[in-house]
């Protein structure tokens, strides 16, 4: 589920803000530990080269997680802007939640705002299953 900041233009990067949140089957077939040390290693793996930080601890809805936190210039039709990201990992119900923030490095103060609060806000709720 992505979530778009009403100006945001994704042909041509203006006013880009996002929030992207992801869940997928757990590829680490890793908990606890081993699965934090597998998703930061997948995460530098990824953002090698533009990782504004090795990756780091974080909780999420009370959840052990990992994020990095990474700046990268991409095109956009004939132009280019400056992006700046969070991504962060965590295990609920053994399936892997991504949470990412991205957007232009020029709303870096506002993402880094908007990063903090979804993250100290965001609750995994239980499936209910209407049998």
């Amino acid at each position: 589920m992505d979530f778009d900041s009403p100006t945001s233009n994704r042909s041509t990067g203006e006013g880009l803000k996002l929030i992207s949140v992801r869940v997928s089957p757990n590829l680490t077939g890793s908990s606890g530990e081993g699965f934090l040390e597998a998703s930061a290693k997948s995460l530098v793996d990824r953002y090698l080269g533009v990782l504004l930080s090795w990756p780091y601890s974080i909780q999420v809805d009370e959840r052990e997680g990992v994020e990095a936190n990474y700046e990268v210039t991409l095109p956009f039709g004939t132009e280019t802007a400056t992006v700046i990201g969070w991504e962060a990992v965590f295990l609920a119900d053994n399936q892997q939640w991504t949470i990412e923030v991205v957007g232009r490095r020029e709303y870096r103060d506002e993402l880094e705002d908007i990063h903090s609060q979804f993250l100290s806000h965001f609750h995994v709720l239980p499936l209910s299953r209407g049998d």
